[in-house]
């Protein structure tokens, strides 16, 4: 009598640790799929896309404005009658390059996220930018 409630007490503790067990597996098992579902839904959200598609107008005007930028300061330089205007104004010029090639480059790694950012560019932006020659954002 008493062997048999200690083998129905084991057996219900093997019962809850095989179950216990299966939630695991079953949760390890899934975790790619469930993972896979929940990060298209953050990607394909509605907020997200919205972000996504201003970023890339943003990011391109950004480029147009540092181009002006630097277009001005070389103007600038070329006007320039002292050789301390010119320093000042290389420096400043040196420092614009810099911010136009990451503006750039920031924008084009952006672009090339095809399962996330990528996906939101408006099909009248240009794919890729460059960092010479003129950036034309919208049609």
């Amino acid at each position: 009598m008493v062997a048999k409630g200690i083998l129905a007490a084991v057996g219900v503790v093997a019962l809850f640790v095989g179950i216990w067990g299966a939630g695991l597996a079953f949760t390890y098992f899934t975790a790619d799929v469930r993972g896979a579902v929940s990060a298209n839904e953050q990607i394909k959200s509605g907020p997200n896309r919205i972000v996504q598609y201003d970023s890339f107008f943003n990011a391109c005007a950004s480029v147009q404005h540092l181009k002006a930028a630097v277009r001005s300061t070389r103007d600038a330089m070329a006007r320039a009658t002292s050789e301390r205007e010119q320093e000042r104004l290389s420096s400043t010029l040196a420092g614009q390059e810099q911010l136009l090639a990451g503006a750039v480059a920031r924008y084009n790694a952006d672009a090339t996220k095809n399962y996330t950012d990528g996906q939101f560019r408006d099909s009248d932006l240009p794919y890729q930018l460059f960092v010479e020659g003129e950036t034309t954002c919208a049609y």
